[in-house]
This record gives C-alpha cells, sequence and structure tokens, in this order.
C-alpha cells in the first residue's frame, strides 16, 4: 500500500537511499533513492520506514507527516470481500461503518476499502488492517 506524506520541517530536501538488500516496494522502480521534501508525495510503507530511520539519524528534529491520503494496491486482499465480509471487519475493529452513502445507496467495495484503510489508520492504528491482514 502507498500513502502520500511530506516532511514537517522545511530544513532541506532528503534524498534516502535504498539499501543494496532492500526488498520492500520502490515507487520509483529504477531509482537508487528517493526524494522527501514538504511537498506531498507516496511512498510505499516500506519506503517510509526507510525515511523515518534516515529521520533518526539527522542532527535536527524532523519527521514525517502524513497527509491522509491512502493508495489502495489492485492485489489488497480487502478488494476480494463482500460487504458482508467487511462488515464484519469494520465491526471487529470498531470502525464505523462505511457501507451506505450519504445521499443513499451502497458505496462500491473500493469507496469501503480505502474507508477502512483510512480508518485503520488513523482512528485507532490497527496495524493489522494496514498490512492486509483480515483475521
Amino acid at each position: 500500500m502507498e500513502r502520500q506524506v511530506r516532511l514537517r520541517n522545511p530544513v532541506e530536501p532528503l534524498q534516502i537511499p535504498y539499501p543494496e538488500d532492500f526488498r520492500g516496494k520502490k515507487t520509483d522502480i529504477d531509482e537508487e533513492e528517493f526524494t522527501l521534501t514538504v511537498l506531498p508525495r507516496r511512498l510505499s510503507d516500506e519506503e517510509i520506514d526507510l525515511a523515518k530511520e534516515y529521520i533518526d539519524a539527522l542532527p535536527y528534529k524532523q519527521e514525517i507527516v502524513y497527509t491522509g491520503a491512502v493508495f489502495i494496491d489492485p492485489s489488497d486482499p480487502l478488494l476480494s470481500r463482500s460487504h458482508d465480509q467487511l462488515d464484519l471487519i469494520e465491526k471487529r475493529e470498531k470502525l464505523p461503518n462505511s457501507k451506505y452513502a450519504p445521499r443513499g445507496g451502497t458505496k462500491s467495495i473500493m469507496q469501503r476499502v480505502v474507508a477502512i484503510r483510512q480508518h485503520g489508520y488513523e482512528a485507532n492504528g490497527a496495524y493489522a488492517l494496514l498490512e492486509g491482514k483480515t483475521n
């Protein structure tokens, strides 16, 4: 899964190198590093972890800010769930039900998965949801 993030403090752009043994998802596949600034950009969860490690070693205070935008991978396991299964996941994780549209009707599975992923991160930090685990 990818998220939109940025740096909190406008000190300098960071060029974060990928380690040689990096096995995570790259947002820029052929690159050897990625840049992080105060402007929002998409990063994979693995790249965010690299950025956090890099930031921890800086001699000044810096942190990553999540903009709230979540980008769903087409292979996200929640996309193959039914509305009833998504209802159960939301209930179990104590998330608001995302089934119904504000003006009536039922939301699409994709809309519900985006809502579940956003609430899973923002509302209660349910990391199992972020990792695609549904049981």
